[in-house]
């Protein structure tokens, strides 16, 4: 996709078992297409650890009880929650949660490629490598076609209900086509569109 340099084009996955530890993010104009039951995006083994100190919007790097699980270049999801599984209320749900990637990990700190849009307080904020296997924000004319997703469920601390980690997520797009794609054992929605307009999926299971 980065080779595409903004263009519009195809972008072939491979067969094999391609194991994500972050988003593959479609932009508009793009074809991702996969090879059927050959081809399989792969989440990798999950991780979740309380924050160890409150973290304050604008804020590039937040400390955290235990950094085992997590990597350099991992996309993170900072969570409130309350029973560390489901949202402690409703500000905990769909945008509030922040998907930053990590930039460096010293002792048991984690940086982070953008500021935090909001406060997230110790005692009730989790730290996930939850993340879709893809997403399409704020494009057009965009096609998934003959993708394989596993959500490798067996070794996620979920399940969550949150939208934006979706195995597909399709937020505020226009012009998109889901076809003939399977998503299992995902830890949260299989194919979620939010806001947007002319979304459709068909031949999916």
């Amino acid at each position: 996709i980065d080779a595409l340099g903004g263009q519009e084009g195809v972008v072939v996955v491979p067969p094999g078992r391609h194991v994500l530890k972050r988003s593959i993010r479609v932009p508009s104009g793009v074809t991702l297409r996969g090879a059927g039951a050959a081809s399989v995006l792969v989440k990798c083994d999950g991780a979740a650890t309380p924050l160890a100190a409150a973290a304050k919007a604008g804020d590039e790097r937040v400390t955290v009880k235990d950094v085992a699980g997590f990597e350099v270049g991992m996309e993170i999801a900072l969570a409130r929650l309350n029973d560390g599984y489901a949202p402690a209320d409703m500000d905990a749900w769909g945008f509030d949660w922040q998907h930053p990637k990590i930039k460096a990990i010293r002792g048991a700190t984690l940086e982070l490629d953008q500021p935090l849009d909001d406060a997230f307080p110790a005692e009730a904020t989790t730290v996930l490598n939850f993340f879709p296997a893809i997403r399409v924000e704020r494009a057009k004319d965009v096609l998934l076609d003959s993708l394989h997703i596993d959500g490798n469920l067996a070794k996620q601390p979920g399940p969550y209900s949150e939208f934006q980690a979706a195995a597909v997520a399709i937020l505020l797009s226009t012009n998109v086509r889901v076809r003939d794609c399977v998503v299992r054992e995902w830890p949260s929605d299989g194919i979620s569109a939010q806001g947007g307009s002319d979304v459709v999926v068909s031949g999916c299971t």
